[in-house]
Formats: C-alpha cells, sequence, structure tokens
C-alpha cells in the first residue's frame, strides 16, 4: 500500500511541476510580447512627434491672435 502512495505522490509532483514549468512559459512569452509591443509604441511616438503641425498660435480672451515679431531689423 505504501509503495502505491509513494507512486502516486510522484506522479501528482509530476504533474504540478510540469503545470508550474508551462506557466512559467507562458509568462516569459507574455513578457516577450509586452517588450514587443512596448518598443512599437516608442517608435510610433517617434514617428508621430516627427509629423505633427507645429502648435496653434495663442489667442486672447476676445480670440484675436497674439502674433510675435522680430523688432530687430
Amino acid at each position: 500500500m505504501q509503495n502505491k502512495r509513494t507512486w502516486l505522490y510522484m506522479i501528482l509532483m509530476l504533474i504540478l511541476f510540469t503545470l508550474i514549468c508551462a506557466q512559467q512559459q507562458q509568462i516569459n512569452d507574455l513578457r516577450d510580447d509586452l517588450s514587443a509591443l512596448q518598443e512599437q509604441t516608442v517608435q510610433i511616438e517617434k514617428q508621430l512627434n516627427e509629423h505633427i503641425a507645429p502648435p496653434l498660435p495663442a489667442e486672447t480672451a476676445d480670440g484675436a491672435v497674439i502674433v510675435e515679431r522680430n523688432i530687430n531689423k
């Protein structure tokens, strides 16, 4: 009877170990995917910053546009 319990215990431990290894592999795969997405996000942000138009001129409360001119000619 003790021999059967030992084999059952060993089989259960092997199954548990296999499940833990599979779970760890999934975690590693998700980390790799996250890293790739973060790199893509950085690249997209750089591309957007290169193509964004300059900011619009400032406006006063009555809607007039403030124009800065270089007086030193």
